[in-house]
């Protein structure tokens, strides 16, 4: 008996994405009576039975990406001749009707709020901002009525995508686990603050370092990367010599370098994509400095303080404009190293218990059922 073919197609994100790859493209893999394809930007290769077919660098001009690099993604991943297409990117979605039309089964993977996005890109003038919202709400809402189904990344999109979509599965970002637990940090003299991502304005680090500046024995560690003019600014910040600059790093290292640290931060600006201070839980870090076994303090979002901080105790929830709040937090897990322990022990549970990628790759496997199984009554019917 063949395989049933699957596709998944991304001209905005790398060829190794942790959610496109190495959850949810790793996770489908695992069947045996499926063949999965990833048409991505890169070198061809195979990982973990996914058989990546690269399509070259994107362009680094977005108009060029947007109109060009997305057909090549398209034409690659029709020659495949799939039975499910699954989409991964906005610019996109003129393809998911061309692939509709040839019978095949497409899905829209809805990593973020676009509609609300579009508010905040800085690369549109403000002044047509609002009108390129409303024109790409009713392109978006006639595209999703017309494939088989939407995927989004955190319960509050839920009610959004149901109304053009009858198919709606919530597949949220949370983590891989770990083997490895928290090592406990007693060779350093200094509590070390940790935080791991995009390094630049919206994450608060101008704050939180302008409030341990005063603090004694205290580090932040900063993985990941960000521009020469926004890490200037930090630096100028920086009086004491409180942080310490990792850049870029790999995961496994991202990973070793949280589980010798003490405190995980996630203090991120409410924004439109976030759903204002309602928060999302389409975000990593908050899981992956959880799985790390962290004690951790991060924006007050009523999903994180309700569903994750105030349920399981692991940490301390924050205004991200409030700098007393934010000190005070920090200053009371430095001074209280077995509150921290016990909040970091908290943190890993929550992970293992319920935030983990096992939980969403089950709901992921019956999403694709369920649509596969519509597909067979729907041929069942028409004949």
């Amino acid at each position: 008996m063949s395989k049933i073919k699957i596709c998944h197609l991304t001209s905005a994100h790398s060829s190794k994405d942790t959610r496109i790859l190495y959850k949810e493209c790793v996770s489908l893999a695992k069947k045996d009576i499926y063949q999965v394809y990833l048409v991505a930007e890169g070198k061809t290769n195979t990982i973990e039975n996914v058989e990546i077919i690269g399509v070259g660098q994107k362009p680094i001009n977005r108009i060029k990406r947007i109109i060009s690099f997305t057909k090549n993604v398209y034409t690659v991943a029709k020659k495949i001749d799939a039975d499910i297409y699954h989409l991964h990117d906005p610019e996109l979605l003129p393809y998911a009707i061309r692939l509709k039309k040839t019978g095949k089964i497409v899905i829209f993977d809805a990593h973020e709020n676009y509609e609300l996005l579009i508010l905040e890109k800085k690369y549109i003038n403000v002044i047509f901002r609002k009108t390129i919202q409303n024109i790409f709400n009713i392109y978006y809402k006639r595209i999703l009525k017309k494939i088989d189904g939407v995927i989004g990344v955190t319960p509050n999109m839920e009610k959004y995508l149901k109304l053009s979509s009858d198919n709606v599965c919530i597949i949220t970002n949370y983590p891989i686990i770990e083997r490895a637990k928290k090592n406990i940090n007693e060779k350093s003299e200094n509590c070390i603050l940790v935080f791991a991502g995009g390094v630049n304005s919206k994450w608060c680090h101008n704050i939180i370092i302008k409030n341990i500046q005063s603090i004694d024995k205290i580090k932040y560690k900063l993985i990941g990367p960000s521009t020469d003019e926004y890490s200037e600014l930090l630096k100028q910040i920086d009086i004491n010599d409180k942080v310490e600059y990792l850049g870029k790093l790999n995961h496994k290292t991202i990973h070793d370098e949280l589980l010798v640290s003490d405190i995980g931060v996630a203090i991120v600006q409410y924004t439109m994509n976030s759903f204002a201070d309602e928060g999302t839980m389409g975000n990593t870090k908050i899981f992956e400095e959880m799985t790390a076994g962290l004690a951790i303090v991060c924006t007050d979002f009523s999903l994180w303080k309700n569903l994750i901080i105030d349920k399981y105790k692991c940490g301390i929830c924050v205004n991200p404009n409030n700098d007393d709040q934010i000190k005070e937090a920090i200053l009371k897990l430095v001074n209280n190293p077995e509150l921290r322990k016990k909040m970091g022990e908290n943190s890993r549970r929550a992970v293992e218990e319920e935030f983990n990628w096992g939980t969403q790759e089950k709901c992921l496997f019956d999403f694709y059922a369920k649509l596969l199984q519509n597909k067979k009554e729907d041929c069942f019917s028409n004949n």
